[in-house]
């Protein structure tokens, strides 16, 4: 595994920072918060359709859906072609555990999907993760968000 966190790895922890620090969150602040930190112009346009995916009000996400906590995700062909193992392997250990809800699950694996295909990474969904449930409390663990954290431990070397 590469040591060295991937571009979009640190677009998207400019926009975890960002997320974290900030109370009104709009596009045009976004795109503002990024040109301002130096990222190029398709890391921005790569980033905001990622996060745009991630946040989408898509009819498919609000409806109700409630697998058994034994029914395990069958990835289509694309998401297979597309998805690495490790990431498949992540978003099914996440949901598994709890520590993520079909929903999050879904909308993570969207906004991956929306990612080149050398950015989908397990320290990415990480990060996505970490973005969709930030303003969730009561859906974030402190135990699941520390997980999630350690893909900044180590000065930026990403772990797994």
């Amino acid at each position: 595994m590469n040591d060295t966190p991937t571009t979009m790895f640190e677009v998207f922890s400019t926009l975890f920072n960002y997320f974290c620090e900030s109370e009104q969150v709009s596009h045009e602040s976004i795109l503002a918060h990024l040109i301002a930190n130096g990222h190029e112009p398709w890391q921005i346009g790569c980033a905001t359709t990622c996060i745009d995916a991630l946040f989408s009000n898509n009819a498919f996400f609000s409806q109700s859906h409630n697998p058994t906590n034994t029914a395990v995700r069958v990835f289509s062909r694309e998401e297979q072609a597309v998805l690495p193992v490790e990431v498949q392997d992540f978003l099914h250990a996440v949901t598994r555990t709890g520590e993520i809800q079909y929903d999050e699950r879904e909308r993570i694996i969207h906004a991956l999907m929306n990612l080149p295909d050398d950015e989908i990474t397990v320290e990415n969904a990480k990060l996505l993760m970490l973005i969709r449930l930030n303003n969730a409390v009561e859906m974030l663990s402190l135990e699941t968000g520390e997980k999630l954290l350690s893909v900044f431990d180590r000065k930026n070397n990403v772990l797994h």
